[in-house]
C-alpha cells in the first residue's frame, strides 16, 4: 500500500474517533420521542442535502437509499444520529461562527467514510472521504 494511503486511512480512522467520540458513557442521550418533533428541520434538511451530494458524486460508494435512513435510537446531546445497516451519519448543528453544520458518513466495516459541512446557503463541502 502507497504511504499516502496508509497516511489516509489512519487520518480519516483518527478523524472518526475525534467526531464521533471516544469517551466514556458520561454522555446525555436525548430522548427520541418522535421524528418529527424532536429532530430539528435545519438537521433534516443538512441530511438530505448532504446524502443527495455523495449519493450523486459518487464520492462513496454503497451509500444506502435515501428511504432506509432511519434516527437512530442511540442519541447523545449536540449531534443528531441517522442509521441504515451498518451506516451511520452523524449530524452536528451549526458549529462553527461561519454557521456551518458538520456532517460524517461512515461504515467501518467498509472502510467507507465522508466527511465535510453544510454551509448556511446549503452548499456541501467535502473535507476528508475514502470510497
Amino acid at each position: 500500500m502507497h504511504r499516502s494511503t496508509i497516511c489516509l486511512i489512519i487520518l480519516c480512522l483518527g478523524a472518526v474517533v475525534v467526531l464521533t467520540g471516544c469517551g466514556g458513557t458520561d454522555r446525555t442521550l436525548v430522548p427520541v420521542t418522535g421524528v418529527g418533533s424532536t429532530v430539528p428541520s435545519v438537521i433534516e434538511a443538512a441530511r438530505g442535502t448532504v446524502w443527495e451530494y455523495v449519493r450523486s458524486s459518487s464520492r462513496v460508494t454503497g451509500v444506502p437509499a435515501d428511504l432506509e435512513w432511519q434516527l437512530d435510537e442511540e442519541q447523545y446531546a449536540g449531534e443528531f444520529r441517522y442509521r441504515s445497516g451498518d451506516w451511520l451519519m452523524v449530524i452536528w448543528p451549526t458549529v462553527s461562527p461561519e454557521g456551518n453544520q458538520r456532517v460524517v458518513i461512515f461504515n467501518p466495516f467498509e472502510d467507507a467514510y465522508w466527511g465535510g459541512y453544510v454551509t448556511p446557503g446549503g452548499d456541501v463541502v467535502d473535507t476528508s472521504c475514502t470510497p
